[in-house]
């Protein structure tokens, strides 16, 4: 036929060796993203359609936003539902917004706990934005007036009305 054997070997070999060096670059292209590819949050606990992750104990450890047992992540974990189940719980009433004299008070009071200083560095570090920090406050000071109203000093009611919302989560 015209073309001889030598010289279709030399471009069936090149040709493959075109392809191996492809496949492999496109290997590498894929590879590279996916080992760079690093865990952002772990989720720590589910209840519910709730989720507690590994950034919510450290925003709460960091930022001291609850009184946990114990400086442990399992600790926290079990302020954190415990504070998400009361906050259901009294998002069932209608518990009045604090004025923004209460919740200016209540941001000095957390800035005192932390230690005053740069908190928009502390929070920067935390994950958290200032708006996100109001927030919390804000739910912090309607919870405190709910219990405060409800229960009225009385740690025992307490412990058992956090305990009946558990066991009506299914967490025991």
């Amino acid at each position: 036929m015209g073309v001889s054997l030598q010289h279709r070997r030399g471009v069936l070999t090149r040709a493959r060796a075109r392809f191996w060096h492809l496949t492999v670059a496109g290997m590498l292209a894929v590879a590279a993203p996916l080992a760079a590819q690093a865990v952002l949050d772990r989720v720590l606990f589910k209840f519910g359609t709730e989720i507690v992750t590994q950034l919510d104990v450290r925003q709460a450890r960091m930022l001291k936003l609850v009184d946990a047992s114990s400086d442990t992540d399992d600790a926290y974990v079990e302020a954190i539902v415990n504070r998400r189940l009361m906050l259901a719980e009294m998002r069932r009433l209608a518990v009045p917004e604090p004025s923004d004299q209460v919740l200016d008070a209540r941001y000095s009071e957390w800035q005192r706990r932390v230690g005053g200083g740069s908190t928009s560095e502390l929070l920067e570090r935390a994950g958290m934005t200032d708006a996100g920090l109001r927030a919390w406050l804000r739910d912090d000071v309607k919870l405190r007036t709910y219990v405060d109203e409800r229960f009225n000093g009385r740690p025992g009611d307490l412990t058992r009305w956090i305990a009946s919302l558990r066991q009506r989560a299914g967490i025991h």
